[in-house]
């Protein structure tokens, strides 16, 4: 048996609506805020893996997959060995 599968995607992380960061270096005294840039991501997907029988109860499978967005790469893989009695 040869079982092949492929996932393709599009995925939006929602973040904070801005990223700011308060200081109060010496307890309540007044701070200071530093602003940045939305967390939000737009990042597009791909995975593929498959699975080949290597007995009656045994298979192997192996996968690869990554993730890919504005300044951002991620990726991964897998191999995995199942086994039935």
């Amino acid at each position: 048996m040869f079982q092949p599968a492929l996932e393709a995607g599009v995925t939006h992380q929602f973040g904070d609506a801005r990223s700011t960061l308060d200081l109060h270096p010496f307890g309540t005294t007044v701070g200071f805020r530093s602003y940045g840039p939305a967390l939000d991501r737009t990042s597009y997907l791909a995975r593929a893996s498959f699975t080949v029988s290597v007995g009656e109860n045994a298979s192997l499978a192996l996968g690869y997959g990554g993730e890919l967005a504005d300044g951002y790469n991620e990726q991964q893989g897998s191999l995995s060995f199942h086994i039935a009695w």
